[in-house]
């Protein structure tokens, strides 16, 4: 961590030293300073989509539920074929209240890997609840 750090304090742009960085502080659980070195390498280089990935991860791992999801979309635009960022997707919208939207998700992971058994078993508990809440 204190080489990235070094490199990042000589090299303020230096946007690999700063995905890297993020990327300990993730795996150390200070998602906080994850989440702020994600954006930071955003702001360097907004095509960065592991960055953009891992954002939205931290964003899940912080329960900003929302904020997960609109970074999951924008990275899904690329790399739509995904089908762990779809299932990710389709848990932040449940987390975030969007049922229609997580079914529509999870709804994309068969659609890429129809054997998924947690896209499987997502999708047939969110259907469930959409049902019920329609009685």
């Amino acid at each position: 961590m204190e080489e990235f750090k070094k490199a990042v304090k000589i090299n303020p742009v230096y946007v690999e030293a700063r995905n890297n960085m993020a990327g300990m502080y993730y795996a150390l659980s200070l998602y906080k300073e994850a989440a702020r070195e994600f954006q930071i390498v955003l702001q360097l280089a907004p095509d960065n989509l592991d960055a953009r990935v891992n954002l939205a991860g931290v964003y899940y791992a912080l329960r900003q539920f929302e904020d997960s999801a609109k970074e999951y979309e924008i990275y899904l635009k690329e790399n739509y074929l995904d089908t762990s960022a779809w299932y990710d997707l389709g848990t932040a919208y449940y987390y975030s209240g969007d049922k229609v939207k997580a079914s529509q998700a999870f709804s994309r992971v068969l659609a890429y890997d129809a054997k998924h058994q947690e896209a499987i078993s997502a999708l047939a508990q969110v259907r469930a609840e959409i049902d019920k809440e329609k009685q």
